[in-house]
């Protein structure tokens, strides 16, 4: 994790559910951004009491397909590194927008992962066999049902990161 960090303040929640969970499409479009944020909001009396520092970088990334998928993958990696980093504490989240894919890292100062050391075993089976957070495994369920993933591996400054990687929907070409 970096030592400089951009601390963002914890805004009010803001009002994204009724647009994610109901289908319903609101006047502003929803992004992966607010999302991350409205979750960071709800979360943020825990994340005050335990005295967590927040460094988020996000890229600008709109929330066309899966709403509700993706918040349930977003929220259960969020939760997981809230459960697992140590009092005064870092979580760093980093948002990437690419062609093909954006992908969400979500890094924390806990104890490093053992399954993250064994590069024989694939990365699905190692979140089901990790065995530490049910929030990990239902945002594995939620990233595998829309065609994503999760990835992870030790930092070597410390801790561990877990990347949620969502393929775009691309349209076909027309001959």
């Amino acid at each position: 994790m970096n030592s400089q960090n951009n601390q963002q303040p914890l805004n009010p929640p803001l009002n994204l559910r009724a647009g994610i969970n109901s289908g319903v499409s609101t006047d502003v479009p929803a992004t992966v951004n607010t999302l991350v944020q409205s979750i960071l909001s709800e979360l943020g009396p825990e994340i005050r009491a335990r005295q967590i520092e927040l460094d988020i970088d996000l890229d600008s990334v709109p929330l066309k397909h899966h709403a509700a998928t993706i918040s349930t993958a977003i929220r259960g990696l969020i939760a997981n590194s809230l459960q697992s980093a140590p009092h005064r504490g870092q979580i760093s989240i980093t948002l990437i927008d690419s062609v093909d894919q954006w992908e969400l890292e979500i890094a924390d100062t806990s104890e490093p992962s053992l399954a993250a050391l064994n590069p024989s075993v694939n990365h699905r089976l190692k979140i089901f066999s990790h065995g530490s957070s049910p929030h990990l495994q239902r945002a594995d369920r939620a990233a595998f049902a829309i065609g994503g993933g999760i990835q992870f591996w030790n930092c070597p400054q410390g801790g561990v990161a877990f990347v949620l990687v969502i393929p775009k929907k691309r349209m076909r070409m027309v001959a």
